[in-house]
């Protein structure tokens, strides 16, 4: 009966010891496929930061920690308050250790979790940055006016999401973009077809009214024509209007460099320079007027309105 225990006994442990081998072996090979994963990250040129992070963690957890040195450790932690907390922790890594027979902190749960993780996020990775690489060459062969103020955003949240390593938010934001891409691309098209409907309406309006179009031309034209014409004619009474404005003023001039001469408030030098300068100003003017009662004459000749007015 005893006998019959034991071996029992025996074959239990060796199958404990079988399937825990088991599953050290299936925790190693979790982790080298998550090295190899990380590696085609960096060879890839794809943020890896947190996917490495977690490798640290794994490789802790696949091998654990000096059973000896953790002793020791806690040892010397729990001999002050500040420590033994963390000494606390350490003795329950033991004690558990030495229950699963395993090494302190060893996981291989969590190994092969955390392995499964990081496929994942690789394979998250490469479809982010294929979103993104292939919106980026839709976007280039863009070759027309388009509003794309929202697209622009939209790529750069994605863009940001894709730095930070939210690799599963960035498909999403792609898609968004595109879409947005889609609506300018149709407003823009919109707007052409308008623009070319208010042209051919403009054109048809024009031959389909031909001849009233070519009569206004014609009117305006001659009314065009016709305020020229009137205008030159009030321009050169203006003009005359205002020589003989300065002929008076250039006059009262005369008459009071005379008056002051004779009244002692000025030399003879004085006097016969002012003389002279004004006298000169009224011949030019004199000469103006001529001139330009000519032209007034040509002018009315060719207005309606001016030759019946003074």
């Amino acid at each position: 009966m005893r006998r019959s225990i034991l071996f029992r006994l025996a074959f239990l442990v060796l199958l404990a010891m079988n399937v825990q081998g088991a599953v050290y072996a299936d925790a190693k090979d979790a982790y080298f496929n998550a090295s190899l994963d990380v590696e085609q990250l960096k060879g890839a040129g794809l943020p890896y930061e947190s996917l490495e992070d977690a490798l640290l963690q794994m490789d802790g957890a696949l091998k654990g920690k000096d059973p000896v040195l953790l002793f020791q450790t806690a040892l010397s932690l729990n001999e002050t308050d500040e420590g033994r907390p963390l000494a606390e922790r350490y003795f329950a890594l033991l004690d558990e250790a030495s229950r699963s027979g395993l090494r302190p902190g060893q996981n291989f749960s969590f190994v092969i979790e955390r392995a499964q993780w990081i496929a994942n996020k690789k394979q998250s990775a490469f479809d982010a940055n294929d979103a993104l690489v292939g919106f980026l060459d839709e976007l280039e062969q863009v070759n027309e006016t388009v509003n794309l103020s929202r697209v622009d955003f939209l790529l750069e949240e994605a863009k940001n999401a894709f730095e930070v390593e939210r690799f599963e938010e960035v498909p999403s934001l792609v898609g968004d973009a595109r879409e947005e891409l889609d609506l300018a691309l149709l407003a823009a098209a919109r707007e052409r077809a308008l623009v070319r409907l208010a042209r051919r309406n403009v054109v048809s309006y024009v031959q389909d009214h031909f001849k009233g179009v070519l009569m206004s031309l014609a009117v305006l034209f001659l009314l065009v024509v016709w305020a020229y014409l009137e205008g030159r004619v009030l321009f050169a009474k203006n003009k005359l209007r205002f020589i003989h404005e300065q002929l008076k003023v250039a006059q009262r001039m005369l008459v009071n460099a005379q008056k002051e001469y004779y009244g002692g408030s000025i030399g003879r030098v004085n006097y016969h320079n002012q003389m002279e300068s004004q006298r000169q100003k009224i011949r030019s003017l004199k000469g103006s007027v001529g001139g330009w009662e000519q032209m007034l004459s040509k002018y009315k000749k060719s207005s309606v309105i001016g030759r019946f007015r003074r």
